[in-house]
């Protein structure tokens, strides 16, 4: 319930956000997929969200379809992306804010924005320990 109440929280009360930016900015290599080290290190340093290695891999292994330690966009999605239908409709109709990745994460996102995404994060890893 904690999860789905700050994937909603993400949508209703940051409107700059939305999904592909957040995707991009993990996927450093730009190749479609985030590898275990770009999820990591990207999830730890820019995010800055606490976890444990171990809960990285439970999650990556949770909603990785293949089997691969990558997370393509519709995996990521559907690790962050809210349940209910009329919140989850907003938030596929955000554009992306940053199509030429000029933008850093810290100029593309409010602070307010970071914290719940960071908290979401949290939450999802706790949930797999």
């Amino acid at each position: 319930m904690v999860i789905e109440q700050l994937r909603q929280r993400l949508v209703r009360e940051c409107p700059e956000f939305n999904t592909v930016d957040a995707f991009r900015f993990l996927d450093v290599r730009g190749t479609g997929e985030i590898s275990r080290d770009e999820f990591i290190g990207g999830v730890s340093q820019l995010i800055r969200a606490t976890f444990n290695e171990t809960e990285a891999d439970l999650f990556i292994a949770r909603f990785s379809k293949d089997g691969r330690e990558t997370l393509k966009y519709s995996e990521f999605c559907d690790a962050i992306k809210p349940k209910s239908h009329s919140v989850l409709s907003e938030l596929q109709q955000r554009k992306p804010g940053n199509t030429k990745m000029k933008i850093s994460y810290d100029d593309l996102f409010s602070d307010d924005t970071k914290n719940l995404f960071r908290d979401l994060w949290e939450a999802l890893f706790w949930s797999e320990s």
